[in-house]
């Protein structure tokens, strides 16, 4: 994604809103190597529960984006703050130097550690996997795959995966209840796949927990009324300041007007911490009825 002009970012609504797949890990809370960054990143702030959005590099740094709320907030940090993960599909081998198992996948994203040119691997989101990885298969930076785009449901109890349906043969994994799931029957044996958001296994189980893949019910819809951003406010750092983010969605909020004639204050709570952004629009009072 090329980055507006520089040094003073603009309110480009179209250049923020706009999708990206780059992403990455906050690791600490270094400040940029090169760019000025007014807002402190809060020393409790929540930057590694998820993820962040990386839309440019440059001198060393990430321009680093929350993506997982009504608004796009982006803040500068060194690439050196960022931890490592895993930047493409990698098969799980059983020993380092061996071939990968079809079976056994982890996807990218999925944050990593240790030395050496091959990673040991253990429990990953509920699957239990057992086995190594290349470190060559790691980086600061990824591009986020496509979802996996099958139904699944909750496991109701932990189970153990075979490699093929036969009593005699070895667990290929062992997935914790509540892993998401898809299960079809082949004879007196159910060939399931267990889907993480960062690992896929696939092996046999027989005596398995019941499986059912009806889907659940959608929830009522929910009337909200309050006063509200509207898509495509654009977010600053200071009253007149660089565009620091965008609204994306219904971002219900108080007017908080400030010193400055025109400009309204916006406290947000994001990664990087509660933020207090700025805005030369008014929330508007709306009722949405979804």
């Amino acid at each position: 994604m090329p980055a507006p002009p520089s040094p003073v970012r603009p309110c480009d609504r179209a250049w923020w809103l706009q999708p990206t797949t780059r992403r990455a890990w906050l690791a600490s809370n270094a400040p940029p190597a090169h760019h000025v960054e007014r807002r402190a990143l809060a020393a409790d702030a929540p930057f590694d529960h998820a993820p962040l959005a990386v839309l440019d590099t440059a001198l060393g740094d990430a321009w680093l984006a929350d993506l997982h709320g009504p608004a796009i907030v982006a803040r500068w940090a060194p690439v050196s703050a960022l931890a490592r993960a895993i930047t493409s599909d990698v098969l799980v081998s059983p020993e380092p130097g061996t071939p990968g198992d079809d079976a056994l996948r982890l996807l990218p994203g999925l944050r990593v550690a240790g030395d050496g040119a091959w990673l040991e691997v253990g429990e990953v989101e509920g699957i239990q996997l057992r086995g190594w990885i290349p470190a060559a298969s790691t980086g600061p930076i990824w591009d986020e795959p496509a979802p996996v785009a099958l139904q699944t449901v909750a496991l109701p109890a932990p189970l153990e995966l075979h490699r093929a349906p036969t009593a005699a043969s070895p667990i290929a994994a062992v997935l914790a209840a509540g892993v998401p799931v898809t299960a079809h029957p082949e004879g007196t044996w159910q060939l399931v796949t267990a889907i993480a958001p960062h690992a896929i296994a696939t092996g046999y189980a027989r005596d398995a927990p019941m499986i059912d893949m009806a889907l659940p019910a959608a929830p009522a819809p929910i009337a909200a009324t309050s006063p509200a951003y509207g898509p495509g406010t654009c977010l600053y750092d200071a009253p007149g300041g660089d565009a620091v983010g965008v609204v994306r969605g219904r971002l219900d909020a108080a007017p908080m007007p400030t010193d400055e004639p025109g400009w309204f204050a916006v406290e947000l709570a994001t990664a990087f911490g509660d933020q207090r952004l700025f805005t030369d629009r008014a929330p508007r009072p709306r009722v949405d009825v979804d």
